[in-house]
């Protein structure tokens, strides 16, 4: 296909667009070349081709060269089109001046979008959004494309370190505030400020302090760019220099493991039965401690170091903002508390003990990044903990009464508390007024909905956390953030008083020898009570139990969706059943490991209360419904091979997961027991 006369009208499908000054490039994937010898006139008019994309992408929007005003419309279809004045759409077309035969560029041209649809967020900035039913938040790492379709996609990291990339006209979201992201910052026009640059001249010495670089010649050499980030811890002023990694050409490992929250529960549990100590540990500027790196990382220093033009910075460590930052802190972390004397758990990476000569457990700490939690005897405090002070300089290390990581946590002397009291005072009531909250059926606004999802959030976190109490609610909720009605907001206002009149805390207690201990997984389930009778409920609960005393600690409780759709209650309850005992197998296991016990020491115990499941997993004849045939096979393989002792049957009233699967079930029990620490006789 050749171009025609000047502002000749070419049929090219999508490949050329009106006036070439009037449109940007989206670098999109080159299309193959038509006949007529374009393959081979590629070479000599690529200089001509550039030249185009060069003029489109710093063309304005209006069209000067007419004097007649053109705008960009989004179709319904979503494609971008070009109407003038008359409000007529402008067909596509190329005009090559002064080249017959010149080829149509072969790249995409597409129009940018309008100013005022450009989606305003920036690296650093934090969104909330929905993604697979759950509510998630995530950091903007950059802007995919600085012009083109792709303008308004976003590389994104969410809480749990994973990095995605956005469409962000197509999902969802809320920009939070910085009260939200529980950090004050301090916006760029202040960094001038005196007691900024006072900030910004303890992080450099800082940096020297900890030798993390060193200053070589601009020799072109690839480098990165940094920023600061200055925010307000109370009153005093904090700086962080950060690397922008997201430059580095290379692609490097960025997971770090942190310690699973029901083994975290599990070393509550073993600190209280050892009658050890409780500790917590901070590492200061941990980063800037971290494992030497093993690839070459150039920055360019910022102004306030003084640095001549001429010189970069060579980077010893993984300065923050590098993307194995974190992981370089582990591994060099690691590598201590194993030449210490530690074994790390196969089960959990962030989780290390130490046994004696004799092969008696003397101590155990878990990992959050830079901060330690750890318990032991005198030798463990002597040997590992006294020895990482002296290889890191330490914050603060704090016993029996401290916060780690969102949890207040206090030590008595046969138990210990964890509380999220604060947390929960903290949390604003919903005010609807009393006109809309008649309104039940009502479809719920932007900001309601909005509204909707933060209380979820709340009551997730403090659900999982402390109150097994609120985890159903949470899940009912995340099932209306697309279709919510106002009785759905009136439910989470509902719930919210219920937060702040009973307080939010368990109690681990003393569970004596472990040679006393057994797992004990209570389960339930609900048929079709989601999704307007689609979804069905499933929940567990596991503890720690003395049979002898029946004092207990809970490790872990979840409710949740049943993955796949359900037609029986036997098939929820057999379901839900499988995937408590999985977890109580797994904490058997981790048990075993830390305290060096042989295979299958501690019993597992299975809680139903459907009797249904109890005659289908102890038949020898297969239940009618062929795809729970395999959930029910595993429970009997778990069974007849020892990893599960036995699976009983209780009365609903006395089923502790019971309001965690359903609406207006007594939480009373279950509550007692996790407040107490004292498991009810059967």
């Amino acid at each position: 296909v050749d171009a025609g006369e000047p502002g000749e009208t070419i049929n090219a499908d999508e490949t050329v667009v009106d006036n070439p000054t009037e449109s940007s490039v989206s670098d999109q994937e080159e299309e193959p070349a038509t006949e007529g010898g374009l393959e081979s006139q590629e070479s000599t008019n690529q200089e001509l081709v550039d030249e185009f994309i060069d003029d489109a992408e710093n063309n304005e929007e209006e069209d000067t060269s007419t004097g007649s005003g053109e705008k960009t419309i989004v179709t319904d279809d979503g494609k971008r089109k070009r109407k003038d004045d008359s409000d007529q759409l402008i067909e596509k077309r190329v005009a090559v001046e002064g080249r017959e035969n010149a080829p149509i560029p072969k790249k995409k041209v597409v129009f940018p979008p309008n100013k005022q649809e450009k989606i305003k967020l920036k690296k650093g900035d934090w969104i909330e959004m929905e993604e697979n039913g759950r509510l998630i938040r995530a950091s903007i790492l950059n802007r995919e494309k600085l012009s083109g379709r792709y303008y308004n996609y976003f590389n994104i990291r969410g809480e749990d370190g994973l990095e995605r990339n956005i469409d962000g006209e197509r999902v969802k979201f809320k920009k939070l505030e910085e009260e939200e992201c529980d950090m004050v910052m301090i916006p760029a026009d202040r960094h001038k400020d005196d007691d900024c640059m006072e900030a910004k001249n303890v992080e450099l010495k800082k940096l020297e302090e900890f030798d993390s670089y060193e200053t070589v010649n601009d020799e072109g050499q690839y480098r990165i760019s940094c920023r600061w980030i200055l925010w307000y811890k109370g009153e005093e002023v904090r700086a962080r220099l950060v690397a922008r990694g997201f430059e580095e050409l290379e692609s490097v490992r960025s997971d770090s493991p942190t310690m699973d929250k029901c083994n975290l529960r599990l070393l509550l549990t073993i600190c209280a039965s050892e009658k050890w100590t409780l500790q917590s540990s901070d590492v200061k500027s941990a980063f800037l401690q971290g494992q030497h790196l093993d690839r070459e990382v150039i920055i360019k220093p910022p102004k306030e170091a003084g640095v001549a033009a001429e010189k970069l910075w060579k980077l010893k460590v993984a300065l923050y903002g590098l993307n194995d930052a974190s992981l370089q802190f582990y591994i060099k972390v690691r590598s201590i508390l194993v030449k210490l004397g530690c074994i790390q758990s196969t089960m959990d990476s962030a989780l290390f003990y130490k046994r004696d000569q004799s092969g008696k457990l003397i101590g155990v700490i878990g990992l959050h990044v830079d901060d330690f939690l750890h318990c032991g005897s005198q030798d463990f405090e002597r040997d590992v903990t006294q020895k990482l002070a002296e290889i890191f300089q330490m914050g603060k290390t704090v016993s029996k009464s401290f916060n780690y990581v969102g949890f207040d946590i206090d030590q008595k002397n046969d138990s210990i508390k964890v509380d999220q009291n604060k947390f929960a005072a903290g949390l604003e009531l919903i005010n609807i007024p009393p006109a809309r909250a008649k309104q039940v059926d009502d479809k719920l606004t932007p900001e309601e909905r909005s509204q909707l999802r933060k209380v979820a959030g709340q009551l997730g976190w403090l659900g999982r956390g402390s109150r097994p109490d609120l985890v159903f609610a949470q899940v009912e909720m995340s099932t209306h953030f697309v279709d919510g009605k106002v009785k759905d907001l009136n439910q989470a206002a509902k719930m919210m008083r219920k937060v702040k009149d009973s307080e939010s805390y368990f109690t681990v207690r003393d569970l004596g020898n472990v040679s006393d201990w057994t797992v004990e997984v209570s389960t339930d389930a609900s048929l079709c009570n989601l999704n307007d009778g689609v979804g069905s409920t499933g929940a567990k609960v596991v503890l720690l139990v003395n049979e002898k005393t029946g004092l207990c600690a809970p490790l872990a409780w979840h409710a949740n969706k049943i993955a796949r759709i359900v037609d029986s209650t036997l098939a929820a309850e057999c379901v839900s059943l499988k995937e408590g005992l999985d977890e109580g197998i797994q904490i058997r296991q981790m048990i075993e490991e830390i305290y060096g016990l042989k295979d299958k020491t501690v019993a597992v115990k299975g809680i139903v209360d459907n009797k249904g499941t109890v005659d289908a997993i102890h038949s020898t004849s297969s239940v009618k419904d062929r795809k729970l045939r395999r959930d029910v096979g595993a429970i009997k393989q778990m069974m007849s091979e020892g990893e599960v002792a036995g699976v009983t049957w209780c009365p609903g009233k006395d089923q502790l997961a019971d309001c965690m699967t359903k609406k207006g079930a007594s939480a009373w029990d279950l509550m007692e027991v996790f407040q107490t620490g004292k498991r009810k006789a059967s």
